[in-house]
């Protein structure tokens, strides 16, 4: 359990050190690049947040993956920007 516990926290130091150097490495013209171009940002939204689903959805369909599968694949889709971050 104590395992368990370090584990946990050791992830979470992971994950928050990569958000905040992903954070720093943004510029004030990064940001201006995407307020110019709104329907880019629009598309890779949609893209995001219900085109990757989608295709997640149909590959539990065709494939007739079992549950746990299902619902992990169907998790990571869901995730912003996770499966198709660097696209």
């Amino acid at each position: 359990m104590q395992n368990q516990a370090v584990i946990e926290a050791g992830a979470s130091v992971f994950v928050v050190t990569m958000m905040v150097s992903v954070g720093l490495d943004l510029t004030r013209d990064a940001f201006g690049r995407v307020l110019q171009q709104p329907a880019r940002l629009m598309r890779g939204a949609a893209i995001n947040y219900v085109g990757v689903v989608l295709f997640a959805w149909a590959m539990v369909k065709v494939f007739s993956l079992p549950a746990p599968v299902a619902a992990g694949l169907l998790l990571a889709a869901m995730a912003p920007g996770g499966p198709v971050g660097a696209v």
